[in-house]
């Protein structure tokens, strides 16, 4: 037998003398040990003996140190913390030492013990980590139970806190635990705020593709909505143009192109109406392009919504909105400027859909991959009686389908008002929806200077979402007396990130294309 061996067995002879025992009668301080080691063993794989012996050591001989042995507030709380690291690396060294372990090895594992050098000491973090997700995955349901006077707030605040402490590794962990519905609540709610989770660091003077750009090619009152996709070091802009009169009628769907997110080009019209507000015709007005490659068909896939028009006083302009799925005709990622063909309509109103969903039909489309599955936003409205505008979620195993509404999950909790177009990037371990909001009121309120945003851990829980500022308070670059739609998130080689909106310019009748440049804050 080895001296690792020799300590392990004195460690854990240490343990077995815990009074608490679990309910199978083992000694709760060996069965903390044993999770220890086993999420060290997941956080760093062929862990060395010497740091899975430090994980035994986590919570060494700390029955004999009760909680109450010291005043029973904050203070006392720290003081009594601070007392169990200086205990139990001294316990641990001595132990290592009597087994037959080197100085300088033992000398290790009381550091890593003791909480020396968190977030730069990689044995201290281990077993950090290797705490935290045993309190997640073992603790945190017991520890709500006994503090059940606690306020919701203070539970999301220990939570964020706790968060904090954890490695990337341990982060992609965690998200991965089975919790209670209750507390997977609170960490979604947790780990998604504070909402203002980006910070506009620079905003040009004006729009980027404004009422006086030379490629308009006629498009009188400007745009709205779409997306803004960067491919290859290009920029590409889908959008709906309000090319003429009729106004919301006249549309053209196009794609744009820049090589720096500036200075812009036209490149095509993918789709055009006529202008004609004729009743019955399901595609008098077009609007939301969306365009998403499919790597399992080599596609670009570019969604879109097209109306029927209204009828009558108890009808809104826009009607019966249809989701439609077209492709492109060259395969590749190099046919992103189409042509492109229409597939299938693949979300409408029929007999699936949910009591929120109103007369306007479906109104945006966005989907984005989780794991091996696809989700998307979509959105809905009723014109009479007046009702909020709302998103919710539906599922797909494909990117073409088929696409199911999503139970327990609609309407998103996100805005409960009034929210539009959102579309959403995966940022590190979190997904991330911008989108259209307004002003705080019960109907739809200008806003001149803030997009929506929400953060979820997981893609498919989405809490409240809140302000996020693409426009100074003062000066030319506040150019917008109504921002309209954010054109999505995009992530530059930097580490910043882009992110194109449409908004009405400030006494004109024209809504143009601006861009932000944001900084994320780390939790």
């Amino acid at each position: 037998m080895n001296h690792f061996d020799q300590a392990r067995l004195a460690i854990d002879a240490a343990h077995a003398a815990d009074p608490k025992r679990t309910t199978d009668g083992q000694p709760a301080e060996l069965v903390y040990a044993d999770r220890m080691e086993a999420w060290v063993n997941q956080l760093v794989p062929e862990a060395p003996p010497l740091l899975r012996l430090a994980a035994r050591c986590q919570h060494l001989e700390r029955w004999s140190v009760p909680r109450d042995s010291f005043p029973l507030d904050k203070p006392g709380y720290h003081a009594w913390r601070r007392s169990l690291y200086v205990k139990q690396a001294g316990r641990a060294k001595t132990l290592l030492l009597a087994a037959g372990v080197s100085a300088p090895e033992a000398d290790d594992v009381a550091d890593w013990v003791a909480k020396s050098g968190l977030k730069t000491n990689p044995g201290t973090q281990a077993l950090e980590d290797a705490a935290v997700l045993v309190f997640l995955e073992n603790e945190i349901g017991a520890f709500a139970a006994q503090h059940a006077d606690y306020p919701r707030g203070k539970f999301i605040d220990i939570l964020r806190k706790t968060w904090r402490k954890l490695s990337p590794k341990a982060r992609e962990l965690a998200l991965k635990l089975d919790l209670p519905p209750a507390i997977a609540g609170l960490m979604h709610d947790a780990l998604a705020g504070p909402i203002q989770r980006f910070e506009l660091t620079h905003a040009p003077g004006g729009p980027v593709i404004g009422a006086n750009h030379p490629a308009l090619a006629g498009n009188k009152y400007g745009f709205e909505g779409g997306c803004v996709v960067k491919e290859a070091g290009r920029y590409h802009l889908f959008t709906a143009e309000m090319a003429d009169d009729p106004f919301w009628v006249k549309m053209r769907l196009a794609h744009w192109s820049s090589p720096d997110g500036l200075c812009w080009q036209r490149i095509s019209t993918l789709y055009e109406t006529d202008g004609r507000l004729t009743p019955g015709d399901n595609r008098f007005s077009l609007w939301a392009p969306m365009a998403v490659f499919d790597e399992q068909s080599d596609q670009w896939n570019l969604f879109y919504v097209a109306y029927r028009p209204g009828q009558g006083e108890t009808e809104g302009l826009h009607m019966n909105g249809r989701i439609w799925r077209a492709v492109s005709v060259n395969p590749g990622r190099d046919g992103i400027g189409g042509p492109y063909r229409d597939a299938e309509i693949i979300l409408q109103p029929d007999a699936r859909a949910q009591s929120w969903e109103g007369q306007q039909g479906t109104d945006s489309f966005y989907p984005w991959q989780v794991g091996e599955r696809w989700y998307g936003f979509y959105g809905s409205h009723n014109h009479c009686p007046l009702g909020p505008w709302l998103v919710g979620l539906v599922e797909a195993p494909n990117l073409n389908g088929p696409w199911t509404r999503c139970e327990g999950l609609n309407p998103s909790p996100i805005e409960p008002v009034f929210i539009e177009n959102p579309l959403v990037t995966k940022v590190g371990s979190h997904y991330v929806a911008v989108y259209d909001n307004c002003a705080p009121g019960d109907t739809y309120i200008a806003e001149p200077r803030h997009i929506g945003c929400a953060i979820s851990t997981d893609g498919i829980h989405w809490p409240k979402g809140g302000n996020l500022a693409v426009q100074p308070e003062t000066g030319t670059a506040q150019w917008s007396e109504d921002l309209r739609t954010a054109l999505g998130l995009i992530a530059e080689e930097d580490g910043s990130f882009s992110v194109f909106y449409t908004g009405k310019v400030r006494g004109q009748n024209f809504w143009a294309l601006g861009v932000a440049r944001l900084q994320r804050l780390l939790a």
